[in-house]
């Protein structure tokens, strides 16, 4: 994950424009899973009553980390549930509802020595919601673990599926399952049964069950490399100017593709940025020598090979992957 850390204040990191990217590819294809489920995306307010908070208080107490607004009659929200459910349940003509929504929420940092304002989960805090019958609870459960094992074979990343202990369950659900990181051992996301806890304290007479589930920006820092997202490619000109022929063949890569300005007096510390930054799978890398001999070279971490121009031109437009191709020169 990459974030500007010359603003070193908790909640108040940058995503860059790679990052930024990558969310919304993200979020896509999250979003067509849901929506094929039944799932519709709303848009719920920033600000609720207080009254509305308080009843989450058997489950656990926000009031330390929540912006209270002058009259102490409205709130800006700490979570979203909290602005959701009295909403919905209010409406007595609502049955069954499947709604997803992303978005910051916001909490009040009780640890600074200063209070200031800071995004809860910035930009990319995703959740889903199902409110459904006693009898199509472990139904819509089940479904929403399925929707997540298919949402993270698309991202190709490898995940530990457990059940919280008691200590570690969310407050107010009877269950939770967690989808944990194999790589790096962080909650990617989570499954909740709220059973009819929530929808109780929410003045619901209906007898329906809550099932709730999220991500949240964490998922950003796994490797993510895949033709689905932004840049698994970087492109490196060591010359100020790139040659046309070049840039014709550089065409063909976008959207893959991220380019820099060379700038030869920093080249080693800008080579370790693009690493450890962006991660790519690939650099595409040619200097005044590459450009004399209608070459440029491919490189990974540990391998780099010279290619002729025109006979990548050429596999790439017989190729609808440029993964694919790239794949042929260094595995």
């Amino acid at each position: 994950m990459s974030f500007d850390f010359n603003n070193t204040l908790k909640g108040f990191y940058i995503l860059n424009s790679y990052d930024t990217k990558l969310m919304l590819e993200i979020s896509s294809k999250l979003n067509q899973l849901l929506e094929l489920k039944g799932y519709e995306r709303y848009t719920f307010p920033t600000i609720g009553r207080v009254e509305d908070l308080q009843k989450e208080k058997n489950f656990f107490e926000f009031k330390r980390q929540t912006f209270i607004l002058e009259g102490n009659e409205f709130y800006i929200k700490p979570t979203s549930e909290a602005i959701a459910y009295p909403i919905i349940f209010d409406n007595k003509q609502i049955n069954e509802f499947k709604f997803y929504l992303q978005g910051p929420v916001f909490r009040k940092e009780s640890k600074a020595c200063k209070k200031f304002f800071r995004h809860r989960e910035i930009a990319f805090f995703h959740e889903a919601h199902a409110i459904v019958s006693e009898d199509n609870a472990i139904t819509t459960l089940n479904e929403a673990l399925q929707i997540y094992k298919e949402f993270f074979k698309i991202l190709n990343l490898d995940y530990e599926l457990e059940i919280r202990s008691k200590e570690d369950t969310f407050p107010g659900a009877q269950i939770t399952y967690a989808f944990d990181s194999k790589k790096t051992k962080v909650q990617l996301g989570s499954v909740h049964l709220l059973d009819k806890n929530f929808s109780t304290v929410f003045g619901d007479t209906s007898n329906r069950r809550i099932i709730c589930f999220g991500i949240s920006e964490r998922i950003l820092g796994e490797n993510l490399v895949n033709d689905l997202f932004a840049y698994p490619v970087i492109v490196t000109p060591l010359v100020p100017t790139i040659p046309e022929e070049y840039y014709e063949v550089l065409k063909t890569l976008k959207p893959l593709v991220k380019h820099f300005d060379y700038k030869k007096q920093t080249y080693n510390n800008f080579m370790d940025k693009i690493e450890n930054y962006y991660k790519p799978k690939y650099i595409i890398e040619f200097g005044l020598r590459e450009i004399a001999q209608n070459k440029l070279v491919i490189k990974t971490k540990n391998q780099k090979k010279e290619v002729n121009l025109k006979e990548l031109q050429t596999q790439l437009k017989n190729s609808l992957n440029t993964i694919d191709v790239l794949n042929t020169y260094l595995t």
